[in-house]
């Protein structure tokens, strides 16, 4: 599990980063949830010392390409 801090309106937010459950239809791939905002990147690092610092993108994404009217996915 990894945690990030970003900008955003209000404040700084503070996401964790893990993979969606067995039980969801989305099993396996990353999901990106709010946990809390702060109003000081102290604040924010004091509650969470290993979190990124800026975007990051879970990635979460079919493994394949759009092509015309709809997707070629590699196996």
């Amino acid at each position: 599990m990894t945690y990030s801090i970003e900008a955003s309106v209000h404040g700084l937010a503070v996401y964790k980063i893990d993979e969606y459950p067995d039980t969801s239809v989305l099993a396996g791939q990353n999901r990106k949830t709010v946990v809390d905002f702060y109003d000081t990147l102290e604040l924010a690092k004091a509650d969470y010392p290993n979190a990124i610092v800026g975007f990051h993108d879970p990635q979460n994404h079919i493994d394949g390409s759009f092509i015309g009217n709809g997707w070629e996915v590699h196996s």
